[in-house]
């Protein structure tokens, strides 16, 4: 085998290395695409921290709806006991 020869099969190997490592490159490459970057996973955070929040607030308005409502609904049977009215067959 002559230096002829022997450059012209590194040649080959090496093209077929380097082929070999570009498409891996642009393999790595289209998944990075794929991915999010640090800023659109802290905006979809600050998302998330802007749906608990309006949930937790939420809950809030339930809890003293419900203290309002039971408030109510003492009043009423406590005018109905007044009245004679009989509160429970109401409901």
């Amino acid at each position: 085998m002559n230096e002829a020869q022997l450059n012209n099969i590194l040649d080959a190997q090496f093209a077929k290395l380097y082929g070999y490592m570009n498409k891996r490159l642009d393999q790595l490459e289209a998944k990075l695409e794929t991915k999010a970057d640090k800023s659109q996973i802290e905006r979809i955070f600050q998302i998330l921290d802007g749906i608990v929040a309006r949930l937790d607030t939420a809950e809030i308005e339930r809890a003293a709806q419900n203290h309002q409502l039971n408030r109510h609904q003492d009043w009423i049977k406590k005018v109905g006991n007044k009245i004679k009215l009989n509160y429970d067959l109401i409901l």
